[in-house]
């Protein structure tokens, strides 16, 4: 399989949405099984394996989600389970090469006896996601649920086609704009405080990552520029969330780790978590600054605000948005 693409082409303003639909889907979960395979065939998968498949999982959740409306409940809401519990159990095991990457050669001396718990816990983690595999994938359930999904999907719409619910060949572009509106309201409702809050990055970060991935979806059918510009902005802002949170988790988890050592490399560890927390903070901080400043969100509200100004003149027609399931 050739590397998967992040944007489908096919995602024209002037394509079928409900072929789209499924097409994209397809396309994404299939991405998401090769990495899910790599990752079962061997007794240590390779690091960037796991870490693909966890970024398939939740972008196939994310295009699943944004394209709920074409599809049937019962199909949908089984391949999202399947794919959820993919990205948790890859999400385990990439979290600890995450922490066994940070490890210098002090800290691994001091977490010495702990260093093959460390990497038990990610084997353990990865031999679920073997199991998952074979009962899942290799058992045809997956590609079965897939096929259910498409098949319900175009007898979905034909019906809706009849009854006059849906546009025969509805544009995905206008839909689109109206579904990303929909699936975005909650990220962009977290931009409107005029004051940064720490408690609120985990979810800020969390939210902001599934409005990155549906974007990923939509880009084709958007203006150039006020597309790519509104994605440069979320996978900057994803950036400095992304390591605000880690030094959050590292000098949590390197408390945790130094419950019950030796006085010395006790020490060690929690000189490493204060200097976790420090960069959390000056991470924090430079965050704090860019959301007060006029290019900060600010800045991302405009661009949002670019790219849904065609609605103001469209009367929505077609699939009310679907509420996306909360997932991390």
């Amino acid at each position: 399989m050739s590397k998967p693409a992040r944007i489908p082409a096919a995602a024209q303003a002037d394509a079928a949405a409900p072929q789209l639909a499924r097409k994209v889907v397809k396309q994404r979960v299939q991405a998401a099984v090769f990495y899910w395979e790599r990752v079962a065939k061997r007794d240590k998968p390779r690091v960037e394996d796991v870490h693909q498949l966890r970024v398939w999982s939740r972008r196939s959740m994310a295009a699943v989600e944004l394209f709920l409306p074409f599809f049937a409940a019962k199909p949908a809401a089984e391949l999202l389970g399947m794919l959820n519990k993919a990205r948790k159990r890859a999400g385990k095991a990439r979290d600890c090469d995450v922490l066994l990457a940070k490890l210098d050669k002090r800290t691994r001396e001091a977490l010495a006896e702990h260093l093959e718990t460390l990497k038990t816990g990610r084997a353990e983690s990865a031999e679920k996601l073997q199991s998952a595999y074979r009962k899942k994938v290799r058992s045809g359930k997956v590609a079965d649920c897939l096929a259910d999904l498409q098949k319900e999907s175009a007898a979905k719409n034909h019906s809706a086609k009849s009854n006059g619910h849906v546009p025969p060949q509805a544009q995905f572009g206008v839909w689109f704009l109206t579904q990303f509106a929909a699936s975005s309201a909650d990220f962009i409702q977290q931009l409107r405080p005029a004051k940064a809050s720490l408690r609120r990055i985990h979810q800020l970060r969390i939210d902001g990552k599934h409005v990155r991935y549906a974007l990923e979806i939509g880009l084709p059918a958007l203006p150039k520029a006020a597309g790519k510009q509104l994605y440069a902005s979320l996978e900057a802002l994803q950036e400095q969330l992304g390591e605000i949170c880690d030094d959050l988790a590292f000098a949590e988890r390197f408390r945790e780790l130094a419950a019950g050592l030796k006085e010395k490399q006790q020490a060690r560890l929690e000189k490493e978590a204060a200097r976790h927390d420090e960069q959390a903070q000056a991470g924090f901080e430079k965050f704090s600054r860019w959301w007060r400043a006029a290019n900060g969100r600010k800045k991302l509200q405009r661009q949002f605000a670019a790219i849904f100004a065609p609605l103001a003149d469209i009367k929505p027609r077609g699939s009310k948005p679907a509420q996306r399931r909360k997932s991390q």
